[in-house]
C-alpha cells in the first residue's frame, strides 16, 4: 500500500509514494488551499498554484527524501521563497536539476525496449491488397533503421487493442477529397492535426507522380505514408534538406530508397523514438 506524506496544516500537496521502492507516479495538490495563500499575499493564483504544482513534481522525479533546505523543495513555503516565486526566482538546485535530467535519460535510455508506433489506416481509395501492403512494408522498412516498429490497423481500434503505443492516423485519400485544404500541384500528403495525430496520403497524386520515374506506386506511398507519419511524431510540419523527410522527393532521393539508403536522419530518429518513449512512460503511469 502507498505510503501517503506526512500533511501538516501548513501543507499544499501530498505525493504517493509506491511501497518497492521505486519512483512515485501520482501527487496532489490542493488548488483551494494556493488560492487562500495567493489571496493572502496578494498575488495571482497561477503563480502560487505553478510553483506547488512544480515542487510535488520534483518530489515525483527526485524521490523519497527530497526536500532541502532552499529553493522550490523546501518543506514549507517562507516570506523569502514567496517573495522568489513572484520574481521567478524560486528553482531547483542544480543538483536537483541534474539528478532529475539523469533519471529522464535513464528511462529514455533502458534497455530492452521495443518501441512501436500503431496506425490506424483508413483507405477511402479501395487500393489493392498488394500495393497497400507492399506500401506499409516500405514505410515499416524505413521506419526500421530508426529504430521503430509500426503496427498496421485497418480503420478503429477494438476495445480490447493495445493502447500502449502511440496511436497515429493515416488517411488515404483521393485529390478531390482534400477539397479546400491548400495542396500544391506536387504535395503528394500533409497533416490534418499534429495535436490528434492524423495526416493524408493523397493516393491519385501519388500515382501520378510515379509514373514519371523509376519508382512503382506502392514504393513510392509508402515513402509517402513514412514522411507523413514522420511528421506526427516529430510534431513538426518542418521538412528537412535530404532524407525522408525532404520535400518534394528527388530521383536522387527515390535511388537512395531503392537502395535502402532513404532514411531519416540522425537527429530525426533520436526525436522519433524520445517521443515514443514519452508515451510508453505516460502509458504506464
Amino acid at each position: 500500500m502507498a505510503e501517503r506524506l506526512r500533511q501538516t496544516e501548513d501543507s499544499f500537496g501530498f505525493t504517493l509514494y509506491p511501497d518497492d521502492g521505486s519512483l512515485a507516479v501520482v501527487a496532489n495538490v490542493f488548488a483551494h488551499d494556493a488560492e487562500q495563500l495567493a489571496n493572502r499575499r496578494g498575488m495571482r493564483q497561477g503563480v502560487i498554484l505553478g510553483h506547488l504544482v512544480a515542487h510535488e513534481l520534483g518530489h515525483l522525479l527526485l524521490g523519497k527524501q527530497s526536500h532541502s533546505s532552499r529553493g522550490i523543495m523546501v518543506p514549507k513555503l517562507r516570506t523569502q521563497e514567496i517573495r522568489r516565486a513572484q520574481k521567478g526566482q524560486l528553482l531547483f538546485t542544480p543538483e536537483q536539476a541534474q539528478q532529475m535530467r539523469e533519471h529522464q535519460t535513464r528511462f529514455l535510455e533502458r534497455p530492452g525496449m521495443q518501441l512501436r508506433v500503431t496506425v490506424r489506416v483508413y483507405d477511402a481509395v479501395n487500393l489493392s491488397w498488394a500495393t497497400l501492403s507492399q506500401a506499409e512494408r516500405e514505410a515499416e522498412k524505413i521506419f526500421l533503421y530508426a529504430g521503430i516498429q509500426i503496427a498496421w490497423v485497418a480503420g478503429p481500434l477494438s476495445a480490447a487493442a493495445n493502447v500502449e503505443t502511440p496511436i497515429e492516423t493515416l488517411r488515404i485519400w483521393p485529390r478531390a477529397a482534400a477539397g479546400k485544404i491548400p495542396t500544391g500541384s506536387e504535395t503528394l500528403g500533409l497533416c490534418l492535426s499534429l495535436e490528434t495525430g492524423e495526416a493524408v496520403v493523397l493516393a491519385d497524386v501519388v500515382q501520378e507522380r510515379s509514373m514519371f520515374g523509376s519508382t512503382t506506386f506502392a514504393d513510392l506511398l509508402g515513402i509517402t505514408m513514412a514522411h507523413e507519419l514522420g511528421h506526427l511524431l516529430l510534431r513538426s510540419e518542418k521538412h528537412s534538406v535530404k532524407g525522408v523527410m525532404s520535400a518534394p522527393f528527388t530521383e536522387t532521393a527515390l535511388a537512395d530508397d531503392a537502395r535502402g539508403r532513404l532514411r531519416f536522419t540522425t537527429d530525426e530518429g533520436k526525436k522519433m523514438r524520445n517521443e515514443v518513449k514519452r508515451w510508453m512512460l505516460k502509458s504506464e503511469r
